[in-house]
């Protein structure tokens, strides 16, 4: 894991090495073993190194081929460079390090940007060929690394993170409203837009070819929601278990210290034990919990999973003391808010991993791939007596629209299910549905924007992107695929940048694209039967974990106490400062306060707080001394 940044020119001008250095002096938390500048006509490239796989200096970046004519920039690891090397070899390719990053340098010279089609990882690299005068980028196909870019036509500017592109003189920090209306309605933004107006980012599965006459951006991977597995489920559980194994194997690969966090949760718990199977010696697992009370507190079950695999279990306490400069610390680490107030506890566990190991494997994308949301059920379930009430039968289904009907009165949703009803809308992620919430959110905020900015929005045209229809058979997989596409990336913003502000490498093997992808083509009835989530999770983990991990039904995530802590920190003058949200309304964001008459409401004040402290560390005050101000004392 790294942080890559560079700069084209497209008439050819020297790019100034003192601006690259800029751009890695605001990255050095993502690699602070190495740093190296590579300089020529008209491209500049930059690379801090966080050094996982051939630690020696064999592995610096940025790294050329043999004759000096390619040149790459890498951010990530290739979880299969061993096989491919061997095949590289054998049609004659000649190794000077052991590194996954020359792997990809040759198969780009064996292959072109067709190369990117053999690689299982976890990547965002940039390869300037210099005969080309090409820029070949790339990120992996489930967006776990991040690639953001500014292109004003002249100058073709990226980075691992938007505050290296500041660092450019060309390039400032302008907030963009439209995308300010989704994170306030979602708690993300979604499509290649940010919440600064210029800036880009690469799309999960999604590669850009940049040279003198412009760029081209395509998508070079997408998940295909077919249901075409017609296997008995025996054989798909037994397909899935390889499967799930040979990821975390796969994934233990590594030249520094590796360990696991272990929530308690089924995602984290499963993968801790089939690391227990591959690694060598003591593993450690890592767990975040609060003494706020049972509510708060799954450190029971992480115990009990360390104990079942002999794994060696750190407990971290976290709780509200620096609570506030934290937070300071971690809006200018994340670049722009998102999510919720789980990223604070996140950040503290890696921060305490980061003691004993450098790697840490982790249980995200068990959700979204193997339906573990409770708004999976409640948003099928209204969606089939919707479609019941309009005379669309079970919409192909195969569920029982008597099943989903109770499901729906169970939880009290039958005025949601009329209001959509009478309004002629469906069930999220519907655009009109979505256009619906847009105005609304816009309203509840006072937010300052106008009717052509909220139709700019990526949501106006819904959460799709008009793609879901063709890749999905099924209610079901029309909200997987969203999750996929959409709110998954922004979890992986989160995982990306609270262990890359402690230089900790974080990887998720339940998001191995050999995964998604088989989960892809697995029938709804078979992976969601009778409204059970993880259903076939479950079955894989049930060999391998205690049953009290196999059949918890009590999900939690990551329950942070905000507003406990709040209240007893009531009397801090920095906290009351913040929440009164003075910037957000200066710089006429906002039209009211947006936390009058929403004082109670954890989500609102989490939104708030977060954007207050955004406003003032990129759009009003000196970005650039930002880490300096705000930075409770190092990791």
């Amino acid at each position: 894991m790294c942080g890559i940044a560079g700069i084209f020119r497209r008439d050819g001008a020297a790019v100034d090495d003192a601006e690259v250095a800029r751009m890695l002096r605001v990255l050095v938390h993502r690699g602070p073993d190495d740093e190296g500048i590579y300089l020529a006509e008209g491209i500049g490239l930059g690379h801090r190194r966080l050094s996982i796989i051939d630690v020696s200096a064999a592995g610096h970046q940025p790294m050329s081929n043999a004759a000096g004519t390619t040149w790459i920039t890498y951010n990530g690891e290739l979880y299969n460079h061993r096989e491919l090397r061997l095949e590289l070899e054998r049609s004659g390719c000649r190794f000077r390090s052991q590194s996954d990053t020359e792997v990809i340098l040759q198969s780009y010279e064996r292959l072109g940007t067709d190369c990117i089609h053999q690689f299982n990882g976890m990547f965002a690299f940039a390869i300037w060929d210099a005969q080309r005068r090409s820029l070949f980028c790339a990120r992996d196909r489930i967006g776990i690394k991040p690639f953001y870019y500014v292109d004003d036509g002249r100058q073709f500017v990226f980075a691992s993170e938007v505050k290296a592109l500041l660092a450019v003189a060309a390039v400032s920090a302008e907030p963009d409203v439209g995308s300010l209306l989704d994170y306030l309605t979602f708690a993300y933004v979604r499509g290649e837009r940010t919440l600064f107006r210029r800036v880009r980012k690469l799309l999960p599965g999604e590669m850009l070819v940049v040279c003198e006459r412009g760029s081209a951006r395509s998508l070079y991977w997408d998940a295909t929601f077919d249901e075409s597995d017609k296997r008995p489920e025996p054989e798909i559980v037994e397909e899935l278990t390889t499967l799930m194994d040979d990821a975390v194997r796969r994934q233990l690969q590594a030249d520094v210290p590796v360990g696991t966090h272990l929530s308690g949760g089924l995602d984290s718990s499963l993968v801790t034990g089939l690391a227990m199977r591959h690694h060598p010696g003591r593993l450690f697992s890592f767990n975040g919990r609060f003494a706020e009370g049972p509510d708060y507190d799954e450190s029971r079950y992480a115990r009990a999973v360390a104990r079942h695999v002999n794994a060696e279990l750190m407990d971290v306490l976290v709780d509200e003391k620096n609570f506030v400069p934290h937070m300071a610390h971690l809006v200018w680490h994340m670049d722009e808010p998102t999510a919720g107030p789980g990223l604070y506890p996140q950040f503290m566990v890696c921060r305490a991993a980061r003691t004993h190991v450098k790697v840490a494997l982790g249980g995200q994308g068990g959700d979204e791939i193997f339906v573990g949301y409770p708004r999976h059920r409640d948003d099928l379930c209204m969606g089939l007596v919707l479609s019941a009430l309009r005379g669309w039968g079970n919409a192909g289904s195969g569920y029982a629209v008597r099943d989903a009907l109770i499901n729906v009165v169970r939880r009290g949703q039958e005025r949601s299910v009329l209001s959509l009803l009478f309004r002629g809308l469906e069930p999220l992620p519907s655009p009109r549905a979505i256009r619906h919430l847009l105005q609304r959110s816009a309203t509840s905020w006072g937010l300052a924007v106008d009717d052509a900015e909220m139709l700019s929005s990526p949501f106006a045209s819904g959460l799709d992107g008009g793609r879901t229809p063709e890749k999905s058979k099924s209610l079901l997989n029309g909200l997987l695929y969203h999750d996929l596409k959409h709110y998954l990336p922004s979890l992986l913003h989160v995982e990306d940048r609270t262990s890359m502000a402690v230089s900790l490498e974080s990887r998720v093997p339940l998001l191995d694209h050999r995964i998604v992808e088989f989960m892809a083509r697995v029938p709804s009835l078979v992976k969601f039967p009778a409204f059970r989530f993880k259903h076939l999770l479950r079955q894989v983990a049930t060999p391998i974990l205690p049953e009290l991990i196999t059949q918890r039904n009590d999900k939690k995530g990551f329950p942070t106490p905000l507003m406990l802590w709040l209240r007893r920190l009531r009397s801090d003058r920095t906290l009351t400062d913040l929440l009164s949200a003075r910037s957000l309304q200066r710089t006429g964001l906002f039209r009211r306060d947006p936390l009058v008459g929403h004082e109670g409401d954890m989500w609102r004040t989490w939104t708030v707080l977060n954007l207050e402290l955004w406003c003032r560390v990129f759009l009003e005050g000196s970005w650039a001394a930002a880490e300096t101000c705000v930075h409770p004392g190092g990791p």
